[in-house]
């Protein structure tokens, strides 16, 4: 099944981030699996079952494990300086396991 990520007060023009890794890509080994989405803050992040099922297959023979960032951030620019950018960026964790986000 699928997996949907809602929050509240989606930011206009702010666009949003998720990594995803097994349990290897924390333990300085090359992840069997990651899952990496971008794109504009709607309010709401689909998460295809199929790629959740391919990280669940991924390694996760070392604990409770697993690196999983969200992150929302905007960017900007003084007017007339292509030179320089801002970034602001809100980072959240959150805790997965196969079998579900939580």
């Amino acid at each position: 099944d699928d997996a949907v990520l809602r929050w509240k007060n989606p930011v206009e023009n702010a666009r949003i981030r998720l990594h995803m890794t097994d349990c290897l890509g924390t333990h300085g080994g090359l992840a069997e699996a990651e899952i990496e989405c971008e794109g504009p803050d709607t309010g709401e992040l689909v998460i295809p079952g199929k790629y959740l099922d391919m990280l669940d297959d991924g390694d996760w023979s070392h604990g409770e494990c697993g690196t999983h960032t969200f992150a929302r951030y905007h960017s900007a620019a003084p007017e007339g300086d292509d030179t320089m950018r801002f970034e602001t960026i809100g980072n959240e964790g959150l805790f997965y396991r196969p079998g579900g986000l939580w």
